[in-house]
């Protein structure tokens, strides 16, 4: 099956955790620059509602390899071509599904300055998926990473006032 099958099956069924690691092989084969940007949009999205829907079960490899295609250079770049495009950075996170889950993994950052950049933006999002997503992985504690972002990124949500 080419790139192109394997990101319209998995889009009708990114549960299957099969086609998801089958989609991460294949996308690890194609040169994603090369990729056109509607095409580069429905992969962020694929593989970050893939993840977000993992985060709720025990840490596996399917999770890691997801997690290391989320943080890649162009899924980065992606992103903050997205953030430029957008006058408002609260209404491109609500346009953009895949942005809360980036942004909490940015906080595994290795670099602490971005790490930490991206648990303000996480918190200043106010993102319910993303706050969620956060308490699983401090809840859950089997990635170290995960649990060190969610330590970073939590208390900015409880600084952002409610509405």
């Amino acid at each position: 099956m080419d790139f192109d099958a394997v990101l319209e099956q998995a889009e009708r069924n990114y549960f299957d955790s099969r086609l998801i690691a089958t989609l991460l092989v294949q996308s690890a084969q194609v040169d994603i620059e090369n990729l056109p940007e509607a095409q580069k949009e429905r992969l962020y999205n694929l593989l970050a509602s893939a993840f977000f829907d993992l985060a709720s079960s025990p840490h596996n490899a399917l999770q890691a390899a997801l997690q290391r295609a989320l943080t890649q250079p162009w899924v980065m770049e992606y992103l903050q071509r997205q953030m430029e495009a957008s006058a408002d950075f609260l209404d491109m996170l609500q346009n953009n599904a895949a942005a809360p889950v980036v942004l909490a993994l940015l906080c595994t950052h290795d670099d602490p300055a971005i790490a930490e950049r991206a648990a303000i933006a996480l918190g200043y999002s106010g993102s319910r998926i993303a706050h969620d997503m956060l308490q699983r992985w401090l809840t859950d504690r089997t990635n170290k990473k995960l649990v060190r972002a969610a330590e970073l990124a939590l208390p900015y949500f409880s600084a952002i006032p409610e509405e």
